[in-house]
């Protein structure tokens, strides 16, 4: 299961569209919002099937969180 902090960061970059505003606005740095993204995508792998398209951020299926 992901962490709570994960989906804020994946929250906050979906928003922002970008990883430095989304790390500005959690008060973290750049590289935290990568690692956090990153775990989340391992753990939404497992479970639904995961795709980073540039720029959005999105679920495979058609969910898009952009």
């Amino acid at each position: 299961m992901p962490s709570l902090r994960a989906v804020k960061s994946f929250v906050a970059a979906a928003k922002y569209h970008n990883f430095t505003r989304a790390a500005e606005a959690l008060c973290v740095t750049q590289a935290a919002i990568s690692w956090q993204i990153r775990e989340l995508e391992a753990s939404l792998y497992r479970v639904v099937g995961w795709s980073r398209n540039s720029p959005a951020l999105s679920l495979r299926g058609g969910f898009a969180a952009a």
